[in-house]
């Protein structure tokens, strides 16, 4: 199916902790205009420990005894409602720069305040979308946001490797050209063949092989997992 990007400026507005978003708009299979907003960074570590304080002061979240994050999930097709593995402080999966220290979140170390968050689960992503009135994106979405930078930035991305954090074995702090690389990130949409696989887009930088820079191509993975090279961001349908 063949869908056309329409090239809009970028707009910036104030929204919860000041997050910047990029205006998008494309036309679906109908020929309708479709027009959302898209976070123009992945997550930061520093957003989600502003994010995981609140959520705990409004018991939206708890530690567990196993030094776990646990929320809620509503529930779907293919995944139960209930409480769900939101990501971990301790063992190997922990997540490498946010603590839990004096009943308050925080960063290991402040040098990783602008790299995006990782080794969060599809929940955990989902979980901070719906707290800020937002959503992941969809494989779609997150493709049409991915051609607009593309075309707007004018880039070659078997050219722009190192700017965009392909195959450099180590993670960045975030800029405009995320999309293509850094981390990969997780989306609402599952896949067509094993619907319990949630879609995840993009390359990160622990990929090699340049099939991962081809914008329609997805990885997957269970909603569970929590995965040290990717992240997420989210959008916001505009009114």
């Amino acid at each position: 199916m063949i869908y056309s990007i329409l090239i809009v400026s970028i707009i910036n507005f104030a929204f919860a902790n000041k997050f910047d978003f990029k205006s998008i708009s494309y036309k679906n299979e109908n020929d309708s205009t479709i027009f959302f907003e898209i976070l123009s960074n992945e997550v930061t570590n520093n957003q989600f420990v502003k994010y995981l304080n609140s959520a705990l002061q409004k018991d939206e979240i708890k530690i567990d005894e196993k030094h776990r994050i646990i929320g809620y999930y509503s529930g779907d097709v293919y995944y139960n409602e209930g409480s769900k593995v939101f990501a971990f402080l301790d063992g190997d999966n922990k997540m490498d720069h946010i603590i839990f220290n004096n009943n308050l979140f925080e960063l290991r170390d402040s040098n990783y305040a602008n790299h995006p968050v990782t080794k969060i689960s599809w929940y955990c992503a989902n979980a901070f979308a719906i707290y800020y009135d937002a959503m992941l994106p969809s494989a779609i979405e997150w493709e049409k946001a991915a051609e607009y930078i593309k075309i707007k930035q004018k880039i070659n991305l078997v050219y722009y490797k190192e700017k965009i954090n392909f195959n450099s074995g180590k993670l960045k702090p975030v800029n405009d050209y995320d999309l293509f690389g850094n981390v990969s990130e997780w989306t609402r949409s599952i896949d067509n063949e094993i619907k319990s696989f949630k879609l995840i887009k993009g390359a990160s930088f622990k990929d090699s092989n340049e099939k991962f820079l081809d914008l329609n191509y997805n990885k997957m993975n269970f909603a569970n997992q929590t995965l040290n090279d990717t992240g997420f961001r989210i959008i916001k349908y505009s009114k």
